[in-house]
């Protein structure tokens, strides 16, 4: 009873430590308490005599302004620190009451993008007390020979997979414009009636395979009879004994006959019958709860993804525009006191003596970012420790002892708060912008169209509509269908420009992307251009027949242009004297100058559309790859199907029952196979995103120092006036070669991002399964094919390499 009295007191003492309400604050060696405030301070709490304090920070959400102590005696060194809080402050920031409710006009587009599902539940695939199939169970339930959801006879005789009377695949059209109202359903097309001929194959099969199976248990049966009649003859000899051994033998052989061997169910059809195991019935509903649990992964996934890219383009729920405008409101009001603080930081301090000293430390700021930095001495031979707490780096003298001015690491503090919240803000109205200019009647028709046939896709297809993703990302990244998306290469560009003003180098030449100015601006922009888009039709095979292609969709107008200007020839030629002549010079320059100009068409929508297809080819990798994984998929479980009394035979005539254990996992497995497929697919669109950021930032990253040598050969005058004209073409053709090249590897990466996603999707499941140690060889196709894939040379060496 004591320790438990003793728990008790406990357990009190600490809710009262960390939850009690007491606002005040003890004396402390160097305090006198706390400021008690009716509004929000930043503020030191009142030291005792002989102490004074600098602010070395301030917690907006809590409102703790922390404090440096130093005593007068000493001014330069830091003796402690305090901590003074105003509940008042944490008040203003948390709730931010001057912030208007914002009344949205887009409540139709909010509820399709995410209630829509439950109204398709409703109206879409709700047929009464009939129960809807989707694709992924209708192919199951044919594979497996489901008389339970399958009307195998009749579906042998009409040659068309036909459900029974509780069951049906046709969902409705959810439309009030109907003009000859009809179901339509495209599982069965998506099928091609393939469900069907196996099912056919299979009954019309049914009394080969019986007899096989009959012959095989015969022969096996009669030869473990003997095999064991002369193991307990050789055991009785040797007068051993082991009856338990054979008892659970026996008894497992004959269980695992009984369940996996037998059969228990027969279906009469046309062409002959069905036998099926009692192994054959149960996994049905194992793969049925599969196919259930990565139907809702994949629309939850596609809820995201659309999401996500929905916000890119400005359209937000109307909750997420307030809470865009509560971050506003708040990030205002830090915005305010960052600049307000980073002026007094500057009437306090000598700038001009603290920017010297911290450009030592290769840093563009006006402070340091601790309260003493250590340089290089007069001779650079030790450090030499710079105290900015002196009155060289102080504009007063008053300034050293008074209390409550920023510690200069906290102005360093300050200054990149500030500039960053600049940069949020500017983002915030941005993304603000974006979302009144988003909204808009005919976005929202455009809105509703594609959410309302994404999700009618997952109703019916279920989790093979998961390969969609790719289509749906397609729309926002490659082609912007929904609204413009900021363009990475664009943007990546603008923030390097800003990089190099900030580290005080410069890039010119052809390297350069925008414009320096007259005549060699314009030279340098254009061949940009070139140079960048130029690997594009250089290295990529199919560009040759792609330009001849488009050439030949343009003669017939090469052909107008010529026939024009012949005309006007013709005319000019009627003219006395010289008009013979004029008109022939008219005509060539006509025909010669409109084809060039043809031409130039021709080959800026040749490179546009290599661009847009090598842009598109990772989710066209992901696409293809997620069509491979899923008929495999189908095509494993009607292999399970197919070899399950065989594989039971196999274990009782070996002896060997961990055979029939290695049946249960696979069986296991392959029920999650359709889970592993969705998460596969979604891992793919994550690596393709990364993939294409770190690309462009990584290679653009790598070229600068080069880009930046080239700039310094240019600007180099050498010794006399040729020497300056060697160098600057020196370094201009140097910087044309590497933007090229730089070029060419952004087009190489792009490569490997459509290898890897093929890869993610195809061979996915088994990287997951080889991470979980679950994988050893089964049923899986998909896994069996990945394997042969992943023993080839060349792909090894690439996995050893990665």
């Amino acid at each position: 009873m004591k320790i438990f009295n003793k728990l008790i007191i406990t357990i009190l003492f600490l809710n009262s430590a960390i939850f009690g309400a007491d606002t005040t604050t003890p004396e402390t060696q160097f305090t006198k308490g706390v400021n008690q405030r009716t509004s929000c301070e930043v503020e030191c709490p009142p030291f005792k005599d002989g102490f004074f304090g600098r602010i070395a920070n301030f917690e907006f959400e809590s409102g703790a302004t922390t404090c440096y102590v130093y005593s007068k005696q000493s001014l330069q060194t830091a003796i402690g620190k305090v901590v003074n809080i105003n509940q008042h402050c944490a008040k203003t920031m948390l709730n931010p009451e001057s912030v208007n409710e914002i009344n949205s006009n887009t409540n139709t587009v909010n509820s399709h993008l995410f209630t829509l599902k439950d109204k398709l539940n409703d109206l879409y695939t709700n047929a009464g007390t009939t129960k809807y199939v989707n694709l992924p169970k209708y192919m199951v339930a044919g594979l497996l020979a489901d008389e339970k959801i399958i009307d195998i006879p009749t579906s042998i005789t009409t040659n068309e997979v036909t459900l029974n009377s509780g069951y049906t695949n046709t969902p409705n059209l959810v439309s009030s414009n109907l003009v000859n109202p009809t179901l339509i359903s495209r599982t069965v097309d998506a099928l091609s009636n393939s469900v069907t001929f196996i099912i056919n194959f299979l009954s019309s099969s049914d009394k080969i395979l019986l007899s096989l199976k009959v012959m095989l248990f015969l022969f096996v049966g009669a030869l473990s009879i003997l095999l064991a009649v002369s193991e307990q003859t050789t055991k009785k000899i040797s007068k051993l004994q082991n009856h338990e051994d054979i008892a659970q033998k026996v008894f497992l052989g004959v269980f695992s006959l009984i369940v996996f061997f037998f059969s228990v169910n027969k279906i009469e059809t046309s062409t002959g019958q069905l036998s099926q195991t009692g192994y054959q019935q149960i996994i049905r509903p194992l793969m049925y709860l599969g196919i259930n649990t990565a139907d809702k992964l994949t629309e939850t996934a596609t809820s995201s993804v659309l999401r996500y890219k929905f916000a890119g383009v400005g359209v937000n729920l109307q909750e997420d525009f307030q809470a865009l405008k509560d971050l506003e409101y708040k990030e205002k009001i830090k915005n305010k006191y960052y600049n307000e603080l980073l002026k007094q930081c500057k009437i306090y301090y000598n700038t001009d003596a603290t920017s010297h000293y911290v450009s030592l430390l290769n840093s563009n700021t006006l402070f340091p970012p601790s309260e003493i930095i250590y340089t290089k001495g007069i001779a650079e031979e030790e450090k030499r420790a710079i105290n900015f707490y002196t009155r060289g780096m102080m504009n007063g003298e008053a300034y050293l002892t008074q209390n409550e001015i920023p510690a200069v690491s906290y102005c360093y503090q300050m200054e990149r708060a500030y500039y960053n919240s600049n940069a949020f803000l500017s983002n915030l109205a941005f993304k603000i912008e974006n979302y009144n200019s988003a909204i808009s009647t005919q976005m929202e028709n455009k809105i509703n169209k594609m959410v309302d046939l994404t999700y009618k896709n997952i109703s019916e297809l279920g989790f093979v509509s998961i390969v969609n993703l790719g289509t749906t990302v397609m729309a926002f990244d490659t082609f912007s269908l929904l609204g413009k998306n900021e363009n990475r290469q664009e943007n990546y560009e603008y923030k390097l420009e800003e990089f190099r003003n900030q580290s005080g180098y410069d890039i010119q030449g052809f390297a350069k992307p925008e414009e320096v100015g007259g005549i060699t601006g314009l030279i340098n922009s254009a061949t940009y251009e070139v140079l960048t888009n130029a690997p594009y039709y250089a290295f990529i095979p199919f560009s040759d027949n792609m330009l001849n292609y488009i050439n030949r969709v343009f003669n017939p107008v090469k052909e107008s242009i010529g026939a024009i200007g012949s005309g006007v020839g013709t005319l000019i030629s009627l003219i006395p004297f010289k008009g013979e002549m004029i008109g022939k010079a008219v005509d060539k320059i006509l025909t010669t100058g409109t084809n060039a100009i043809v031409d130039s068409i021709v080959g800026m929508l040749t490179i546009f559309l290599l661009k847009s297809i090598i842009g598109a080819l990772p989710l066209i990798a992901i696409i293809g790859a997620g069509f491979l994984v899923i008929t495999f998929y189908f095509l494993s479980v009607e292999i399970l199907y197919i070899v399950i009394p065989f594989a039971s035979i196999f274990a009782f005539s070996t002896g060997n029952l961990d055979i029939i254990k290695n049946l249960i996992k696979h069986t296991f497995l392959l029920a999650l196979k359709p889970i592993l497929i969705v998460v596969s697919v979604i891992m793919a669109i994550f690596a393709y995103d990364v993939l294409n950021s770190l690309n462009q930032v990584v290679v653009a990253g790598m070229f600068e120092p080069l880009f930046m040598l080239t700039n310094d050969i240019q600007a180099d005058s050498g010794s006399g006036t040729f020497d300056m004209i060697e160098n600057f073409t020196h370094g201009l053709g140097a910087g044309a070669i590497l933007l090229f090249l730089k070029s060419t590897l952004l087009l190489a990466t792009s490569f490997i991002t459509i290898f890897v996603c093929f890869y993610l999707v195809f061979n996915g499941a088994n990287i997951i399964l080889d991470i979980l140690g679950m994988r050893d060889g089964g049923f899986d196709v998909g896994g069996v094919i990945g394997d042969k894939v992943e023993s080839k040379h060349s792909v090894a060496k690439m996995n050893t390499v990665v």
